[in-house]
């Protein structure tokens, strides 16, 4: 059995060392469990204060509002059922002035009389269309007469100022055809006999969520009496009461629909219609902080938990809370570790310098004492070697303190004196390599199906030469994000910019499926961003950015390009070239968006496509038929085209099948039934001018449709 062997210096200096790092080590330890534990206990106490603070705020203001309406519910019978409407108005009035959470306050009656009062000072300025409204109205007044049949029945509008004087009106008297008894507070409050709430909703007039409370008059029966009120109010308890500086509070439904939120704007959201507003789902808002808070607390089987977000630890925690009547709420808090741990993580580094300036100090100490004890020993350990290798040409050993050693070098010189004939040495050296291997990239690529997409901006130099560098950058800076985001959100990658132009692909370098159809939603919303940013460009009085798309599929050579300092992963061959065409092809045609054919087969049947011609591109030698891509069929899609398109795109389609078959006159006909919708379309209009040619100069026997592009 080999005996260990430890170098005597290197021995005490481990042992020295080993007991200060230890120390350092236990201590360290210790006070960062003892500093996350208070981070973790002082995180728990700030989300738990803060949520406490919160749900008191909102249960404070759901109690007024059901104190509010039972009040006014109260109310004796010669105020509530006055036929003027003055007593209500003016016990009405000074609610509106006085809380400031209330939108507007009604009474409906069994009669379809109507009794309201408007706070236009909480509608932003005055949402609502009032005819003769005068300036600086801050309360409208609203009356309607009983209903004695279907026509619309007279309305009387009052107006009162800041000072609650009323402002003449020169024609406050309208019509309508409202009848509170059918709308659902009323409905509600008579069939339970209880003071209710409505489910959350986006005030039309607003444009805000809130919520509508009632309940049935007590002296007047078949009278409700009801009042609106916006969320904002409670957008402000979770904006004051952070847990921490960067984290968060928000209010959520059973169902998951967004009650609060720091930012009101973020629970309600634009209809698909566009024609309104609705309330958004948690899983749906644009706060991914907070989906990500959810998330881990729906997964998580405590009340309490934490999460990694951006890569940064948060922790989440849970709170029911008593909602509108008939409902609980959760009172969701994030915060930041962070926010916590910094001071913490400040301490522990201070500590951490003072137990490294201690480790240094004890390392110094371990040094001197090492040497102090090895070096004699080594020196006797030399002086036996160079002895037992017959080399005496070294000085003896110097004394020590320590008898031991003493007796050691006195022996060992005695030994030296001996064998002093014996001068021979032979030293041997050492010799340490460093070998480094990796794997580097390299140039090469595969054979795979893949979909291409060609982006333009029409008339781009044009456009640049009327406006300055600067400006240009930032157009085209703003354009890219746009239509980058738009691609990469539909699984697509950004090849490379061209100028104002993109280059992008799909089934490269991750696999995908269903590339054509991605591919087909990228091009569509790549357009949708693009006409929005015009909106924007023309509020501006900048030029327009219109956009044209170029859509390909097919086998490609896919790979690292280039030199091997300096790689770029891309994509070659001849479907490349044809997806460049395309796109330049949309200037002959004023269309947008073109496909060949063999995205046209191989995408879904949900997109509408409509042949455009058949081609022979600069460049190329076979005829490519083209389709405009133009959105997709299904109603519910987010890029429909509408019934109307839908009809249109049938007869034009039926118009060239009897263009390609040379029934020119029948092609003719139905293309001017076209015009007549849509004169501006110049697919359409180009298909005719052909037909009208053709009419008079008939075509060879051999033609095949194909038209011969000349130009790019």
């Amino acid at each position: 059995m080999r005996t260990l062997r430890f170098p005597i210096r290197l021995t005490i200096l481990t042992l020295f060392v080993g007991l200060a790092v230890t120390i350092v080590i236990v201590i360290s330890l210790s006070n960062f469990v003892h500093s996350s534990n208070a981070a973790r206990d002082t995180a728990m106490t700030s989300i738990y204060k803060a949520q406490e603070a919160t749900a008191g705020n909102v249960e404070e203001f759901l109690q007024q509002g059901k104190l509010l309406v039972r009040a006014i519910s109260a109310l004796p019978a010669y105020l509530a059922n006055d036929p003027s409407g003055d007593g209500l108005f003016t016990y009405f009035r000074g609610i509106a002035t006085e809380v400031p959470w209330v939108y507007s306050m009604f009474v409906g009656y069994e009669d379809g009389r109507f009794v309201q009062t408007i706070n236009l000072k909480k509608s932003a300025g005055g949402l609502w269309v009032v005819p003769g409204i005068p300036e600086n109205t801050a309360i409208a007044l609203r009356q309607m007469d009983p209903i004695v049949n279907e026509d619309p029945r007279a309305q009387e509008w009052r107006f009162i100022g800041e000072n609650y004087w009323e402002i003449p009106a020169n024609d406050a008297a309208t019509h309508s055809q409202y009848d509170p008894r059918v709308r659902p507070w009323y409905e509600r409050a008579i069939a339970t006999g209880q003071t209710g709430a409505s489910d959350i909703y986006v005030f039309s007039s607003l444009q805000k969520a809130g919520v509508t409370i009632s309940a049935p008059m007590l002296s007047v029966p078949g009278g409700v009496v009801g009042f609106d009120a916006p969320l904002d109010v409670l957008a402000d308890f979770v904006k004051e009461q952070k847990p921490s500086e960067n984290g968060l509070l928000a209010i959520i439904a059973e169902d998951g629909t967004m009650i609060a939120h720091p930012d009101p704007s973020k629970i309600i959201t634009r209809n698909r219609e566009g024609s309104g507003f609705q309330t958004v789902n948690v899983a749906a808002i644009a706060d991914p902080l907070l989906k990500s808070a959810f998330n881990a607390l729906e997964n998580s089987e405590s009340t309490f938990t934490s999460f990694t977000f951006a890569q940064e630890e948060y922790f989440a925690q849970r709170r029911t809370i008593v909602g509108l009547p008939g409902s609980r709420w959760r009172l969701l808090a994030v915060a930041k570790v962070d926010d916590f741990t910094g001071p913490v993580r400040d301490g522990i580094r201070k500590s951490a310098i003072y137990s490294l300036i201690i480790l240094i100090v004890a390392v110094i100490i371990a040094i001197v004492i090492a040497s102090w004890i090895a070096r004699p020993l080594i020196q006797s350990s030399i002086f036996a070697e160079q002895i037992s290798k017959l080399d005496f040409t070294s000085d003896d050993p110097k004394a020590s303190p320590l008898v031991e050693i003493q007796r050691l070098t006195g022996a060992m010189a005695a030994m030296r004196s001996a064998l002093t004939m014996f001068l021979k040495y032979a030293p041997s050296d050492l010799v340490h390599q460093l070998v480094i291997s990796g794997k580097t990239a390299e140039i090469g690529g595969e054979q795979r199906d893949v979909t291409l997409l060609f982006t333009d901006i029409e008339g781009f130099t044009g456009m640049s030469e009327k406006q300055s560098p600067e400006e240009v950058l930032m157009h085209t800076s703003v354009y890219f994000e746009a239509l980058t985001e738009a691609i990469i959100e539909r699984k697509g990658t950004i090849d490379k910019f061209m100028g104002d132009a993109i280059m992008a692909m799909w089934n490269a370098p991750a696999d995908d499926p269903q590339h054509v159809d991605n591919a087909c939603m990228g091009a569509l919303a790549a357009r949708a961003e693009s006409e929005r940013l015009n909106k924007e460009l023309v509020a501006s009085n900048f030029p327009l950015m219109r956009t044209r798309f170029g859509l390909h599929t097919g086998e490609a050579l896919v790979g690292n390009m280039g030199s091997p300092s300096r790689m770029q992963f891309t994509s070659l061959g001849p479907v490349v070239n044809l997806a460049s065409r395309i796109e330049g092809v949309n200037k002959f045609y004023g269309t947008q968006i073109l496909v060949t054919d063999a995205v046209c087969r191989k995408a879904a049947s949900s997109f509408l496509f409509r042949r455009v011609d058949i081609i022979e591109a600069k460049g190329t030698s076979v005829p490519v038929t083209i389709y405009e891509l133009m959105g997709e069929r299904g109603e519910n899609a987010e890029f429909y085209v509408g019934k109307e398109t839908l009809q249109r795109s049938s007869k034009y389609e039926q118009a060239f099948d009897f263009y390609l078959h040379r029934e020119f006159d029948d092609a003719l006909y139905m293309l001017n039934q076209l015009s007549t919708s849509d004169p501006d379309d110049p697919v359409s209009k180009l298909l005719a001018e052909k037909c009208r040619g053709f009419l008079s100069n008939p075509p060879p026997q051999n033609w095949n449709g194909a038209t011969r592009l000349d130009t790019k």
